[in-house]
């Protein structure tokens, strides 16, 4: 160690400045607040060394407000941990996508604050449209659900993420300290709390930190283990058994070249002789282990509770038809409309809230921010639709299709137009069978007409049908 260092850092501390290198970097000048540059320098690897009384021990300074250590170690979960990983991108993503707008209440014409409520709105409107970075903030106010809190400092046009290991809390429920250098302290040493109104705070008391950290730590034991006893039984050595009745010198013959034999060589053996590589349960297909079910067990289980207890697994085979697949998308778009309305909900309460009172005192509040989680159907799903209200005896409108699907939408007409009639449909599809023009089934289009008619019916009448197939001329040829 260089003895000058600790002396030049002592004079540059006297003097009041300092040229060694600043580890202190500004956060975009947005909360005024400044931290280390690179947190790694004072928190480490968390994962070296990490045993269960360790994570025990930062669960349980964090139930007391002091959170830096365990979200740092959650931050690297997030990176080692395929399982979380996946949670938070599914999570993330759809948050990602999604268009915001501004409400106004549905009442306020009738009440005769239509003009109020418009002034709001384009308030709003102009506010939250001069926030450069809507989307980062968004996904990071997401991920509280997984570190238990989120803050973003409120910017003229940013929201800023603070990581969540800059910050400290009172016990449970108390206020805010910010950490900016990663101590291991508590609120107490800290000073004076954050501003409130200067930040953005989303608190989520069932956040997945708690099982992530759990999952991971015996996951990466289990894991190292079911390794271990992979290595020994993949050493499991070739058993080459001789044939009966060797004389000594046979036998000793025998045994060289099997042994060389068993080392991966090549050679020919004598007839009767056998090859044996002994199976090892676990290690050969179809095998399973106390291990591998073990973290089976450990994966469903996050799922389970990442995804509200809706699925146990990320993935699934669709199978005929693809029902578990339309049941893995139902759940992911709950869970999409649900976390957008709890950040909407943040938004509205810490910032549009205190904005429109300043801006508009005394007045009541009528508009708000919003994530719009409208699911827009695809344009297959609109033809779908369509094709089963056709099948239900309805009609969707061709203006309706064009403005939902985008296509231009013509009539499938093999000899000319189609008719409005109820006969347009069989009688184009008997002459695209027969591959003539729709014209030379004029004469017969009245009976086609009639046919559909007694299809559409509930029940078909024989007697109706018999007369119907009488009408047609004897011998007729189109």
């Amino acid at each position: 160690m260089n003895i000058l260092s600790p002396i030049l850092r002592a004079f540059h501390a006297v003097r009041g400045s300092s040229s060694l290198p600043n580890r202190r970097t500004v956060v975009a000048s947005v909360s005024g607040e400044g931290h280390l540059a690179n947190p790694a320098d004072a928190l480490g690897n968390p994962l070296r060394g990490l045993t269960p009384a360790n994570a025990a021990a930062l669960l349980q300074n964090a139930m007391r407000g002091q959170w830096t250590r365990a979200q740092w170690l959650m931050y690297y979960v997030e990176q080692w941990d395929a399982d979380v990983w996946t949670l938070v991108e599914r999570r993330c993503a759809g948050l990602r996508q999604l268009d915001w707008t501004i409400r106004i209440d549905a009442q306020a014409d009738s009440q005769g604050l239509g003009r109020l409520a418009e002034e709001q709105r384009q308030f709003l409107h102009t506010c939250y449209q001069g926030i450069g970075n809507m989307r980062e903030a968004v996904e990071f106010l997401a991920l509280a659900k997984f570190r238990g809190y989120s803050h973003l400092a409120i910017g003229e046009k940013r929201f800023e993420p603070l990581d969540q290991w800059w910050w400290v809390r009172d016990g449970m429920y108390g206020p805010w300290y910010y950490n900016p250098e990663a101590k291991l302290t508590t609120a107490a040493a800290l000073g004076t709390p954050v501003e409130p109104t200067e930040y953005i705070v989303r608190v989520e008391p069932r956040s997945l930190i708690w099982l992530s950290i759990l999952k991971f730590l015996r996951a990466s034991h289990n894991a190292k283990w079911w390794d271990r006893f992979c290595e020994i039984a993949s050493r499991q050595g070739t058993v080459i058994i001789g044939p009966p009745n060797l004389s000594d010198e046979q036998a000793v013959s025998f045994g060289l070249k099997a042994a060389a034999i068993a080392r991966g060589g090549a050679g020919v053996l004598e007839h009767g002789s056998a090859v044996e590589r002994p199976a090892t349960d676990g290690v050969q297909s179809g095998g399973k282990t106390a291990w591998e079910a073990r973290l089976r067990y450990l994966k469903e289980d996050l799922i389970l509770a990442g995804t509200g207890g809706m699925l146990t697994a990320l993935s699934q085979a669709t199978g005929i038809g693809g029902s578990q697949g339309k049941e893995q998308g139902d759940v992911w778009r709950s869970l999409l409309r649900a976390d957008a309305q709890d950040i909407s909900e943040v938004l509205q309460e810490q910032f549009d809230i205190p904005r429109l009172q300043n801006a508009f005192p005394n007045q009541p509040i009528l508009a708000w921010f919003e994530l719009d989680s409208t699911e827009t159907p695809s344009a297959d799903r609109v033809l779908e639709h369509a094709v089963t209200a056709r099948q239900a005896g309805f009609t969707v409108s061709p203006q309706q299709l064009r403005e939902r699907t985008g296509y231009e939408l013509a009539p499938v007409s093999p000899g000319g137009e189609a008719d409005s009639g109820s006969a347009g449909d069989l009688t184009n599809r008997v002459a695209a069978h027969l591959c003539l023009p729709r014209e030379r089934l004029a004469p017969v289009e009245p009976i086609l007409r009639r046919l559909e008619e007694l299809a559409c019916t509930d029940r078909l009448d024989p007697a109706a049908l018999a007369d119907v197939l009488r009408s047609l001329p004897d011998g007729a040829n189109p």
